[in-house]
């Protein structure tokens, strides 16, 4: 419940930050703009939704072997799922980016202003494509951030799980966001271009979340997940112990060797490993 609660903290976070980037881009554009957020809303989501399966299905990965102190499968675990989500964004991007104007001009009404003359704004699929390619590669930063949060939330660190949830929509967006809302006011109106270096936040905000998960993460697999220190007993916490005993319980259920069992059984590998080295 209390690991759970960061991801309800990270809901309710980013609500109000989507909803106060939105009242600043009706007052920054007028309605034009509005209307292109509201024409990339579902293609965001038709990819986005992708990242939470590839998240759900590696954090009982990392939470096993976390358990088992098998860290440098959690290290794997980790990389591996980082590289899908990111390479899955990646293509997500590029496809959205050759395909987003056919989508908004069939399924959107938007007009294309090639074929149809006198287009006005609001319903321009040039602004409107344009658009959708900045904000899209919010998808492609956030596969980056959701890796971190997997793996917090996988080995129980309710700290860390709660920053890297909670960091973007309760502190970093409001800097960014801020930032270019500051800048669109002085800037020209030329080509939109006060408009266009607002919109950018929307970007450059899990940019900056994106890179502040990553270094927690990596310093946490350094620190506290060191393959070295996998033979030495570390303290649980009520988590942790809660997930103990459930692998436990799963394990005597299937008839499987427990945590515990496995543990020793890596133990005296290793030891048998050393023993055979230091013979020969």
């Amino acid at each position: 419940m209390i690991l759970g609660l960061s991801s309800f903290i990270r809901i309710v976070s980013l609500i109000v930050m989507f909803l106060v980037y939105n009242l600043l881009l009706i007052k920054v554009s007028g309605q034009d703009f509005q209307n292109y957020h509201a024409g990339s809303v579902p293609l965001i989501i038709l990819f986005f939704v992708a990242l939470f399966g590839i998240s759900d299905g590696g954090r009982p990965l990392i939470g096993y072997n976390y358990t088992n102190r098998h860290y440098k499968r959690v290290h794997s675990v980790f990389w591996s799922s980082l590289f899908v989500t990111f390479s899955y964004a990646i293509i997500s991007y590029i496809i959205v980016f050759f395909v987003a104007k056919t989508v908004l001009v069939n399924l959107f009404n938007f007009k294309d202003p090639s074929t149809t003359p006198m287009v006005q704004p609001i319903d321009n699929a040039d602004m409107a494509t344009s658009y959708i390619r900045i904000t899209m590669l919010r998808i492609v930063m956030f596969s980056i951030t959701i890796c971190g949060m997997m793996l917090f939330q996988g080995t129980n660190d309710v700290i860390r799980s709660y920053i890297s949830s909670a960091i973007e929509g309760s502190f970093i967006s409001y800097l960014v966001f801020g930032a270019v809302y500051g800048l669109s006011t002085v800037l020209p109106k030329t080509d939109n271009l006060n408009i266009w270096v607002y919109v950018s936040g929307y970007a450059i905000s899990p940019f900056i979340t994106s890179v502040v998960v990553v270094i927690l993460s990596i310093l946490f697999l350094i620190r506290n997940l060191n393959v070295k220190n996998e033979t030495i007993e570390r303290k649980m916490n009520r988590l942790d112990l809660m997930q103990y005993n459930f692998f436990v319980n799963e394990a005597k259920k299937y008839n499987l060797l427990t945590p515990q069992q496995q543990h020793e059984l890596v133990k005296l590998e290793k030891e048998k490993q050393e023993l055979n080295t230091n013979q020969n």
